[in-house]
């Protein structure tokens, strides 16, 4: 079970320590953030290298790969800002380097304990989370200390919300439905309570639709199968239109938008229109610093984030876009592969449409860091598609 320890341990740390703890805690929090990181960093590297020993060349390279990904891609930022390269400003994005801890646990047959362990997780978070809106909206938590843990008042009036990391809310509450659908159990109905009133708290509009988009067609289709299919269709015609937006800014549908947030899409997007033959390629890179992108774009309220894959488009370039496109398509086919190696049919499901709602979700908000976000368990889906291996058989009662 080691490589399963090691990876949630590096997991909980990406997402609760490095991802929101020391956000919430603000700058004094700076060590803690830094240790994480490089932890998080060291950890995915033993696992790179031991798959490599292992004889894992390409699960090995892939890791590697990750890493590399990050650190070439702050590098670009840095070069296209004149800004000095910080090793921090990749902190958020070391889902990608997981690869080789997950193949490690499929190798030692410690996958389906370690999604189990995941599940636990997300159960926790949403209870922490719950716990800490309240304390904000208390007024317990000083949200002038903090960073970007806490939304202001003035965010689109939504008023002073604890940000949530969608990752663990999506697949918590997707894992919950799957088991319900299954056959009713009164802990998971209050479990699922529990992540409803957090998703309440978080007042995430765009997820909480792509996230009822999903269940509402598992629970009326009951194929999981079908539901990927239908949503990796729309992700694909969204994707085109995205693309289609760059080259004709005039057909931007967020002029129809009348809120301040509307109006900074549609410069967001004319910015991206103006400026993408200078970084189609490899983009500008993972901005770092309170500036964000006016370095390159002269506007402080650039949030490529915000704009769909346009935005991926310009961040990450042609390169980007494509890996995060394969890992989008890989997550939303991940029941295929775990039914292909014997696993319960509640671990291929739940990881599959847990990427079918990040899918939907990346039309507006592509979900490109690893503590709010499907990278990790996009990174699992791929290191699952890469295992040749039969599962072992399963505990029966634990996936009821």
């Amino acid at each position: 079970m080691g490589p399963a320890y090691l990876t949630i341990f590096s997991i909980f740390l990406a997402i609760i320590v490095q991802g929101r703890l020391t956000d919430l805690l603000g700058g004094a929090a700076d060590p803690l953030r830094i240790g994480a990181i490089v932890l998080v960093v060291s950890l995915n590297m033993i696992g790179s290298a031991i798959c490599l020993v292992r004889g894992m060349v390409l699960q090995s390279i892939l890791g590697f790969i990750g890493l590399g990904w990050i650190f070439f891609y702050t590098t670009v930022f840095s070069i296209n800002s004149g800004i000095p390269f910080t090793f921090s400003a990749g902190g958020e994005y070391f889902g990608y380097s997981f690869l080789a801890l997950f193949a490690l646990t499929l190798r030692d047959r410690s996958f389906e304990k370690l999604i189990q362990w995941l599940y636990v997780l997300s159960v926790g978070y949403a209870l922490v989370y719950i716990l800490a809106s309240f304390a904000v909206q208390l007024g317990f938590i000083d949200v002038g200390a903090a960073t970007r843990a806490v939304v202001t008042a003035d965010d689109a009036g939504r008023g002073n919300r604890l940000v949530v990391a969608t990752m663990p809310f999506v697949f918590g509450t997707i894992m919950t439905i799957v088991r319900l659908t299954r056959s009713f159990s009164l802990i998971h109905a209050l479990i699922l309570v529990l992540f409803i009133g957090g998703w309440f708290l978080t007042s995430s509009r765009t997820i909480m639709v792509a996230l009822l988009a999903v269940i509402l067609a598992y629970v009326v289709i009951r194929r999981s199968h079908l539901v990927a299919t239908g949503t990796l269709v729309a992700f694909l015609l969204g994707l085109l239109g995205s693309m289609l937006l760059v080259f004709y800014p005039d057909y931007n549908p967020y002029y129809l938008a009348t809120d301040i947030s509307g109006l900074i899409r549609v410069m967001s997007v004319n910015i991206v229109s103006d400026q993408i033959s200078e970084f189609w390629l490899a983009g500008g890179g993972i901005a770092f610093g309170v500036e964000g992108y006016y370095p390159i774009t002269g506007s402080r309220y650039f949030y490529p984030g915000d704009i769909g894959l346009v935005g991926m488009l310009f961040a990450y370039g042609v390169i980007g876009l494509v890996a995060y496109c394969a890992l989008v398509i890989i997550g939303c086919r991940a029941e295929r592969y775990a039914d292909a190696r014997g696993y319960p049919p509640l671990l291929g499901k739940s990881l599959a449409l847990t990427m079918c709602v990040f899918a939907l979700y990346s039309l507006q908000s592509p979900q490109i860091d690893s503590g709010s976000s499907a990278s990790i368990l996009a990174v699992a889906c791929a290191a699952l598609l890469l295992d040749r291996r039969a599962a072992p058989k399963s505990t029966p009662h634990r996936w009821a």
